[in-house]
């Protein structure tokens, strides 16, 4: 019954993932500047079963599946 999204942010020098709730469309309109680009990520799909989603807010920073 939440509204979970997934984000990245920097905790120290490490990037950290995490899931916060959002109560309003706050991610409607999110700006390069703005602090909600921890919610934005870029996805690749590479061959049948790889996905990879790279953080815009911590850039070089992949989540990946196989």
């Amino acid at each position: 019954g939440k509204n979970l999204y997934l984000s990245c942010r920097k905790d120290g020098d490490s990037p950290t993932l995490h899931l916060e709730t959002l109560e309003d469309n706050s991610l409607l309109n999110i700006s390069s500047d703005s602090d909600m680009v921890r919610f934005l990520f870029y996805k690749q799909d590479t061959g049948v079963n790889i996905s990879t989603l790279m953080s815009v807010a911590q850039p070089n920073w992949f989540i990946s599946t196989s």
